[in-house]
């Protein structure tokens, strides 16, 4: 929900009011709809899902909470939060952060579904398993220095 607060200019010398100016609220740093955050929220969301279902195939449907059912999981709520926490630097250009999210996200979304369909369905194997341990490392890793990288490189331009 955008939240906008509006201020009265003034008269002008014949009378007319001016309109309204749109003044963003000081406390909510966050110009964006939410279509904007659509696209992240659904390749995140998918990713998870993807993930869950591929880890409940891979252990026959059968569901627990442990450390090993979970650790796949977490590279997308973290990566959500971690952009979350992006949008309160107020120096940051928050559509530059949104857009450069929902890349990342989509990339997320795509790299997850070719490991573990690769390792599940395609390379069968007793190792394939050691799938579920390391790729969520280099999901979330990876993403947040990709993210950082475009945001660094875009500042960079913006410089010059």
């Amino acid at each position: 929900m955008e939240v906008k607060l509006f201020q009265k200019l003034g008269e002008h010398a014949d009378g007319q009011i001016e309109p309204f100016e749109e003044i963003q609220h000081p406390v909510h740093n966050i110009h964006l709809n939410y279509m904007q955050r659509f696209v992240e929220i659904v390749a995140l969301s998918a990713a998870f899902v993807s993930t869950l279902v591929t880890e409940l195939y891979a252990t026959e449907w059968k569901f627990s909470l442990d450390w090993l059912m979970i650790k796949p999981l977490l590279p997308y709520p973290l990566f959500y939060i971690f952009v979350r926490l992006l949008s309160l630097i107020r120096r940051l250009d928050q559509r530059r952060v949104q857009k450069f999210a929902n890349i990342v996200a989509v990339l997320m979304l795509v790299f997850t579904a070719f490991i573990y369909i690769d390792a599940i369905f395609v390379h069968t194997s007793s190792t394939s398993a050691l799938v579920f341990l390391f790729a969520p490392f280099y999901i979330l890793s990876g993403s947040i220095l990709l993210l950082i990288l475009l945001l660094g490189v875009a500042w960079l331009r913006s410089k010059s």
